[in-house]
C-alpha cells in the first residue's frame, strides 16, 4: 500500500480509490486516532455548518438548480476547510450535493482522472 507523504493526507491507496485510515485493517495507534480525531473536527469550522443544508443539494443541473449550486460554491470558495471537506467527500464516495466547492459531476471527472492516471 502507498501513503501519501503529506502529513496531513489521511488516506492510504488501496488499489485504485484512497481510503481513510480509518478504514484501513490495521490497528490504531495514537497517531492514527489523533488523524481520526482531526477529520471529525474540520466539520466544527465549516462555513456550511450554520447554513441551510438544502443549499447544498440541489435537485437537478439546470434552470434554478444552477444559480443554487453557484451560490453553494460561493460558500465553500470563503471556508477554510475547503479541502478537507472535499477529501472526505472523495474518500467516503459522496454522490450527491456540494462538497468542497465541487458538484457530483466535477467529483466524478476527478475520480476518472485518478483512475486514469493509475492506469498509465
Amino acid at each position: 500500500m502507498e501513503i501519501s507523504a503529506d502529513p496531513l493526507c489521511t488516506r492510504e491507496l488501496v488499489g485504485i480509490l484512497a481510503v481513510p485510515l480509518s478504514h484501513t485493517s490495521r490497528a490504531k495507534g495514537d497517531v492514527e486516532l489523533e488523524e481520526e480525531r482531526v477529520l471529525t473536527d474540520w466539520r466544527e469550522t465549516a462555513r456550511c455548518k450554520e447554513m441551510d443544508p438544502d443549499l447544498f443539494f440541489p435537485v437537478g443541473t439546470t434552470g434554478p438548480a444552477l444559480l443554487q449550486i453557484e451560490a453553494a460554491k460561493a460558500v465553500c470558495r470563503q471556508c477554510n476547510v475547503r479541502e478537507n471537506c472535499l477529501g472526505y467527500a472523495l474518500d467516503s464516495n459522496q454522490e450527491y450535493g456540494i462538497w468542497g466547492g465541487t458538484t457530483e459531476e466535477e467529483r466524478r471527472y476527478m475520480r476518472r482522472e485518478l483512475t486514469s492516471r493509475i492506469a498509465h
